[in-house]
């Protein structure tokens, strides 16, 4: 099965939330940055499960991954804010770090991977 094609779900609409950028991508699914349609400064990372695994193992996992979400509370996880099916979509709603945190987390994740390979 080929995996989702990100790039083509940009400018749609997802309930409240317009998907602006991929944040990223894997097999399954991809995540995007979502801004609110009447709210702009409400941001959110929304996760979108391909629809070729709707009614598929793969949608009961992606719940499980909600439910898993849901339970954890912790002020370094985001938090999980809304789960559901849109136009026959699994989505995901999910707190988003601010631009320059996030880049931030990412250079000290990747200066660390790299750190731990030379071993």
């Amino acid at each position: 099965m080929a995996s989702i094609n990100c790039d083509s779900y940009i400018g749609k609409q997802i309930g409240n939330y317009t998907l602006e950028d991929v944040l990223g991508r894997g097999r399954f699914a991809c995540v995007y940055r979502a801004v609110h349609k009447h709210l702009s400064n409400l941001v959110f990372a929304i996760k979108l499960l391909d629809p070729q695994y709707l009614g598929s193992p793969t949608e009961e996992d992606f719940r499980r991954e909600a439910e898993f979400l849901q339970k954890l509370q912790h002020p370094h996880i985001l938090s999980l804010h809304d789960f559901g099916e849109a136009r026959e979509l699994s989505t995901l709603l999910l707190s988003m770090l601010p631009e320059k945190l996030s880049k931030n987390v990412l250079q000290v994740f990747h200066w660390q991977l790299s750190k731990q390979c030379r071993y």
